[in-house]
C-alpha cells in the first residue's frame, strides 16, 4: 500500500475529483530496526500525511508520517518519515528531508514551514517537563534551538507569507499566561509576543500581506486582527482558517448546528460578510459509533489555498 494525496478542485459549491495523475508518496522499503519492525509485521500501514502550504510553483509541502494501527494500537518510523514536496495535479513527490529529526518535526503538532520549504519550526518537550522551539534546516539536518525567552509550547503554528515571522496558539507559561493564547514572534525565535487571548487548538491563518491573523477562539468565533493584536472584529464561527492568496476571502471548518459529526467548509470575506457553504460530504459510513451513521469524508485542518485562490 502506498500513501496518496487525493486533490479536489471545488467548483460552484461541490467537490469533483481531478481527472488527473494523483501524486504518490512511496511506502518505505528500507531497512528497520527490530522496534519498527515489528510495526510492519503486526499492524497496518496507515501513513498520515497533513498538508502545510501550497507554493507559487505548484507544489504542496506535506508533513509525512510511516504511521501503522490496529484498532486502538498504533506507532509510526521514522525511516521514511518527514517532509515531501508534493507537485499538482500530479507527479513525483520530492523528499526535502526524512530520517530523524525530520521525522520528530513531522510528527510535532501543526509544524511551521516556510513558503521555500527551507525550514520548518516546531516545538516537542524536554525534560524535565519543559518545551522548546527548535528549528530545522532541511537541506542540512541541522537543528537549532530558538529562544523566544519563555518556557512555550506552540501547539499550532504557521510562518507568515514572507518567512518573516511565526504565528502559533500556545501557553507561555513563565509569563503568567494561564490560557492558550495567540503569539507572535520573530522566525529567529526573539521579540515573542501575544496578540489574542483564549484561542483554540488550532492553526491560525495569515492575511496574504502578513498584517494581519485570523485564528479561532475557545468559544468558537473566528476573529481576525493586526500583529499588535488591535482592530480585532469577529466574522464568524468556525475553526481552522485560512486566508486566500488574493485576500478576498477566508476558509473555514464549520459545525452544521444539531448535527453530531456534520461538517461543511464554509467562505467568509474578512470583514465578516458573505458566508456561505461550499462543500458538505453527502456520503455516510456504517461505522455508527453510538451517534447513528456519521458522514465520511468530513473537511478538516489545516487547509491549503491554491495559489490562484
Amino acid at each position: 500500500m502506498q500513501s496518496r494525496v487525493f486533490l479536489f478542485l471545488i467548483i460552484a459549491g461541490c467537490a469533483t475529483p481531478l481527472q488527473q495523475p494523483v501524486s504518490i508518496i512511496p511506502r518505505y522499503r528500507g531497512v528497520l530496526d527490530s522496534s519498527d519492525a515489528r510495526l510492519d509485521q503486526a499492524l497496518n500501514y496507515d501513513p498520515v500525511d497533513i498538508p502545510l502550504r501550497w507554493t507559487p510553483s505548484g507544489e504542496i509541502l506535506v508533513a509525512h508520517q510511516e504511521a501503522y494501527s490496529l484498532y486502538d494500537v498504533g506507532g509510526f518510523t521514522c525511516a521514511g518519515s518527514g517532509f515531501y514536496a508534493v507537485p499538482v495535479p500530479g507527479g513525483v513527490p520530492r523528499a526535502l528531508a526524512v530520517g530523524r529529526p525530520a521525522c520528530e518535526a513531522a510528527r510535532a503538532n501543526r509544524p511551521a514551514i516556510d513558503p521555500t520549504g527551507t525550514w520548518v519550526v516546531f516545538s516537542a518537550w524536554t525534560p524535565p517537563n519543559n518545551s522548546d522551539l527548535f528549528i530545522l534546516h532541511l537541506s542540512s539536518g541541522q537543528l537549532d534551538t530558538l529562544h523566544s525567552g519563555c518556557n512555550l509550547f506552540l501547539e499550532n503554528s504557521t510562518g507568515s507569507p514572507d518567512g518573516r515571522f511565526i504565528a502559533a496558539t500556545g501557553t507561555c507559561y513563565d509569563r503568567q499566561h494561564g490560557h492558550r493564547a495567540l503569539y507572535v514572534l520573530d522566525a529567529n525565535g526573539s521579540d515573542l509576543r501575544k496578540i489574542g487571548d483564549n484561542a483554540r487548538h488550532d492553526t491560525p491563518g495569515w492575511s496574504p500581506d502578513g498584517s494581519r491573523l485570523v485564528y479561532a477562539q475557545e468559544s468558537g468565533r473566528l476573529v481576525v486582527l493586526d500583529l499588535r493584536g488591535e482592530n480585532q472584529r469577529v466574522i464568524a464561527s468556525g475553526w481552522s482558517p485560512a486566508w486566500s492568496p488574493d485576500g478576498q476571502w477566508i476558509a473555514f471548518v464549520f459545525a452544521e448546528p444539531g448535527a453530531v459529526y456534520d461538517l461543511s467548509l464554509q467562505l467568509v470575506q474578512s470583514d465578516g460578510t458573505g458566508q456561505r457553504k461550499i462543500f458538505q460530504s453527502r456520503g455516510r459510513g456504517s461505522f455508527a459509533r453510538g451517534f447513528g451513521a456519521i458522514r465520511e469524508g468530513l473537511p478538516d485542518g489545516p487547509l491549503a489555498w491554491a495559489p490562484d485562490s
